[in-house]
């Protein structure tokens, strides 16, 4: 059994996580984009950090629609920081 299934129950913001997304297989677009930017913005920093952040992150990316951050250009990105979707770890 892997470390996290061992501390992720019972946990408010791990245990969820745990029990409905660790590990399960993901189809859809919005999701995937979610794990994929999650994963990547989880690089040197816990995983109860990004789970933290993950609403802003949300935020930043127009709730994961693949077709809006596809057509996101310099505008869109000043857009997204002047309404407070950046964040300290993120580059959005």
């Amino acid at each position: 059994m892997a470390w996290y299934c061992d501390v992720a129950p019972g946990d408010p913001l791990h245990g969820p996580y745990h029990e409905n997304e660790y590990g399960f297989p993901l189809s859809d677009e919005a999701r995937l984009l979610e794990r994929l930017a999650l994963e990547i913005f989880q690089a040197g920093l816990s995983w109860e950090i990004v789970l933290k952040k993950r609403p802003t992150t949300a935020t930043a990316f127009e709730g994961f629609e693949v077709d809006r951050v596809a057509a996101y250009g310099e505008r869109s990105e000043e857009r997204r920081v002047g309404k407070g979707c950046r964040s300290r770890w993120s580059p959005y």
